[in-house]
């Protein structure tokens, strides 16, 4: 159990794929139908599409503003893999990874396209086999035990 704990926890899917994409684009209609669809309906992810031109002012597409700037250009399909879990009275949102494997888009979608989508499947599933999430104090079970005292009962950790 400790080596499991230093490593982190396995945890199992579904993870939050957020998919940015533009709605005039064919290869992020292909990489939406043929590439994330079929991973949600799979149950490794649940899918949450954000079309970045209408969605301008949420914090996830000032992400991806952000991201486009610092690897260069605004290229959809980018998808960021999340889990997000709750961690005692609070959501947590921790990043598995980023996925961009764009550099241009062409007018329609080509043979390049679709074994770049077929690549991107596959480093969707090997991010999510290998993700372990990090240990926080909530996670773990704690012994707990009820004392007496003189006016009721105290809750104590043991």
């Amino acid at each position: 159990m400790s080596k499991r704990i230093k490593e982190g926890l396995i945890v199992k899917p579904p993870f939050y794929a957020l998919f940015f994409y533009e709605i005039d684009c064919p290869i992020c209609r292909y990489v939406l139908n043929h590439v994330m669809l079929p991973l949600q309906l799979e149950g490794h992810i649940i899918v949450r599409p954000i079309e970045v031109l209408a969605n301008s002012s949420s914090p996830d597409t000032a992400w991806f503003h952000y991201y486009s700037e610092m690897s260069g250009g605004e290229i959809t399909p980018t998808i960021k893999l999340v889990d997000r879990y709750l961690d005692g009275f609070r959501w947590r949102e921790d990043t598995i990874q980023d996925l961009h494997l764009w550099e241009r888009k062409d007018e329609e979608v080509t043979e390049s396209d679709v074994e770049t989508a077929d690549r991107l499947r596959d480093q969707i599933i090997e991010a999510i086999e290998k993700y372990r999430r990090k240990p926080t104090r909530m996670t773990h079970r704690r012994k707990i035990a009820f004392r007496p005292i003189r006016e009721g009962f105290k809750l104590v950790g043991v």
